[in-house]
């Protein structure tokens, strides 16, 4: 075994051994050497390898705010745990018969959990039930029959629990009852209504699987809504904001229009004064001169068009000649 000393202390039984998992370059700047350690270290490297594997971080702990519909699939795996193995044990005991009073204790304890567990269960799985609002029919009707499995199964091993409980209580205090003769007939007898209650419960376990895996009924973990919920609602939010922000817009706008007409229709009108006449003479001369110059254009752009096209015709034409006589 390898492990890393600092400098300056010798491999011994009391020496503080430090194991680094950085790399090589925090070793070096650490001060930290690579020696081989004694067998007489050995034993107690072993142990602090161990104290440093328990001191790694752990894992994050569960939500401790899950919803009582959420309990459900939490709480549902414990008592179908519980009440298949506990018939094992009655078998053991039926098996093993000089520790049968052990067995049987045991097979009444898990009877007993698994049974407080199918009252949970059942609790839970009817307060997920009403959060569930949309669904096919068949889905639905697939609920239904979970629902009266859950109930009829826990009913079955209350009674099984109930009985077999006072059974193994009369075995234990009344010897002509604890006796083989009496009670290995008993037991298989209860053996067969367990495997009966088993049935019951596997099916109604297959309901509940059928219900999450081919219907996608999920129970609430957590009271914040999914991802996709909480972007719904933000989205929802955004246009809830959107709206009011433009008719807040408009609202002003009409306001600031209705304020323009009333300052307008508040402020004097001024009515215009009549020009002079030697002003209106003026203005008219100038609009005369403006549409004579227009029509002189017009005159000398008909004029010059002709030529131009004349001009270009013939650049043309002495270009086609040129062109004839390279070839």
């Amino acid at each position: 075994m390898r492990v890393l000393i600092p400098k300056g202390h010798s491999p011994t039984k009391n020496c503080n051994v430090t194991l680094d998992i950085h790399p090589l370059q925090s070793q070096k700047s650490a001060g930290l050497v690579e020696r081989n350690v004694t067998h007489s270290s050995v034993v107690e490297g072993d142990a602090l390898m161990f104290a440093v594997n328990l001191g790694l971080s752990l894992p994050p702990l569960p939500p401790t705010n899950v919803p009582w519909p959420g309990m459900h699939v939490l709480v549902v795996h414990f008592p179908i745990a519980l009440l298949l193995v506990a018939p094992v044990f009655v078998l053991l005991g039926l098996i093993f018969a000089p520790r049968w009073q052990g067995f049987a204790v045991s097979a009444v304890l898990l009877l007993a959990l698994g049974t407080a567990g199918a009252f949970l269960a059942t609790a839970t799985g009817l307060a997920a039930r009403d959060i569930v609002e949309e669904g096919p029919d068949e889905m639905f009707d697939v609920m239904e029959e979970h629902e009266e499995y859950a109930l009829l199964t826990r009913n079955i091993y209350l009674g099984v629990t109930i009985a077999y409980a006072v059974f193994v209580l009369l075995t234990l205090t009344v010897s002509s009852i604890g006796k083989a003769v009496v009670r290995v007939p008993i037991s298989l007898i209860f053996l067969v209504a367990m495997a009966v209650a088993a049935l019951y419960l596997a099916h109604t376990a297959h309901l509940g699987g059928t219900l999450v895996h081919q219907y996608g009924v999920k129970a609430k973990l957590s009271e914040t809504p999914p991802p996709a919920e909480a972007d719904k609602q933000h989205a929802e939010t955004e246009t809830k904001d959107q709206a009011s922000e433009a008719a807040s817009e408009q609202e002003q706008a009409a306001q600031s229009q209705e304020d323009e007409k009333e300052s307008e229709t508040s402020k004097p009108q001024v009515q215009p004064q009549p020009q002079p006449p030697d002003q209106l003479a003026s203005s008219r001369g100038k609009l005369e001169r403006r549409i004579a110059l227009r029509s002189v254009r017009v005159e000398s752009r008909e004029r010059v068009a002709p030529i131009v096209l004349m001009t270009w015709e013939v650049c043309r034409a002495r270009n086609s000649i040129f062109r004839d006589r390279a070839v």
